[in-house]
C-alpha cells in the first residue's frame, strides 16, 4: 500500500496530517514515502478502485522525443506525457492513478512522479 501513501498528494486525496500542510507537490511526495518507509499511519486514500493500477516496472525506454517508456509485470505500458529525467529502475513498485486536473500520474516508492498516458 505504499503507493497509496505517495499518491495521495498528486491525486488532492487525504493524506496524513504532517504532510498535508505541504504545498509544493515534490517536497509533500518526499514526506509522505519517508511517513510509508518509518510506518507511520496514514489516513487511507479515498481512491477509486477503478482506474488505479499498482505494478512494478519490467523496463524502462526512451523514445525519439525523450519520452520515458515504462513497460510494467502486468503487461501494460506507459509513457510520460512530457519528455523529462524521472528516477526509476527495472523491479520498483510503481502506483498509477488519475490526476487531480485530469490525466494520470504515475509514482514509484521512492516518490518520484511523472504525469504519463497508457499506450498499451
Amino acid at each position: 500500500m505504499i503507493g497509496f501513501a505517495l499518491l495521495a498528494g498528486v491525486t488532492g486525496q487525504a493524506t496524513a496530517a504532517p504532510c498535508a500542510g505541504i504545498a509544493e507537490e515534490g517536497a509533500r511526495l518526499n514526506c509522505l514515502g519517508q511517513q510509508a518507509e518509518a510506518g507511520v499511519e496514514t489516513e487511507a486514500p479515498q481512491l477509486a478502485v477503478d482506474g488505479v493500477v499498482q505494478s512494478t516496472i519490467v523496463s524502462i525506454s526512451r523514445r525519439r522525443g525523450g519520452e520515458m517508456v515504462f513497460r510494467l509485470a502486468n503487461g501494460q505500458a506507459w509513457m510520460q506525457q512530457t519528455p523529462g529525467f524521472m528516477l526509476a529502475n527495472s523491479g520498483e513498485r510503481v502506483v498509477i492513478a488519475p490526476a487531480r486536473l485530469g490525466g494520470d500520474i504515475l509514482a514509484t516508492e521512492r516518490s518520484a512522479a511523472t504525469r504519463v498516458q497508457r499506450l498499451e
